[in-house]
């Protein structure tokens, strides 16, 4: 099935890294930042980014990588489960997707996946996560199927990328630990289907939109540092 993009969305199939990092500017990850709900950056680290053009350093680590590797090996996992709802598709080998708004080119996307419902022929979205979950709490929120903030603003941003776009789903591996004698012990893995529908979120779309328009033109068009949170 051939993908369907709204007149407002645009794909630009970049060769290398390098190329979409040049063209990458607020994704789903930076919206989380811009939002305060990021445990990996701040609005005045995307400032500096866009700005001036310091991107905040992270170091690589064996959890990350396991991360990449896997995301593959989920996609293919939920292809095959799901494979009567949907068909997956990804970028060319070789080449890596960024999805940008016409009218707003400072709104760009780059989905773990795209899904295209067998039913309507609809475009939907496929976040895949890698996660390791220590905590009880933590524990509790994803079996009561709820999820982190941060994971639902990136949901929210596929949305925001896709005007067409109905429904996306994440789907994460999740990996439980307990903690003997201050060890960390595996317990068990399994896998959540949430499906986040635009008609349920819709009000919280068009202010994250809003909340991005605000961004970009109060602060990184008019070089004006967002105000500094300090939480006491």
């Amino acid at each position: 099935m051939k993908i369907k993009l709204d007149k407002k969305t645009k794909k630009v199939s970049c060769k290398t890294k390098e190329e979409w990092l040049s063209k990458r500017v607020i994704g789903g990850t930076t919206l989380s930042a811009i939002m305060g709900k990021s445990k990996w950056a701040t609005p005045n680290d995307v400032y500096n980014e866009l700005v001036l053009g310091k991107k905040k350093p992270v170091s690589d680590n064996e959890r990350m990588a396991t991360g990449r590797a896997n995301e593959d090996l989920l996609a293919k996992l939920f292809a095959n489960d799901f494979k009567n709802e949907y068909e997956v598709v990804n970028a060319p080998k070789g080449k890596i997707w960024l999805f940008y708004r016409k009218d707003k080119p400072y709104i760009t996307c780059t989905p773990d996946r795209l899904l295209i419902n067998k039913t309507n022929g609809e475009l939907e979205g496929l976040e895949i996560k890698d996660v390791e979950v220590l905590k009880k709490e933590d524990k509790e929120m994803w079996l009561n199927h709820n999820l982190p903030t941060n994971y639902l603003y990136q949901c929210i941003h596929y949305f925001i990328a896709f005007p067409n776009m109905k429904a996306v789903t994440l789907f994460p591996n999740l990996k439980f630990y307990t903690f003997k004698d201050n060890e960390r012990v595996y317990e068990y893995s399994m896998h959540l289907r949430l499906t986040i529908y635009r008609e349920e979120v819709e009000k919280l779309v068009e202010h994250c939109e809003k909340q991005i328009d605000d961004f970009w033109n109060n602060h990184i068009v008019k070089k004006v540092r967002p105000q500094r949170v300090i939480h006491l």
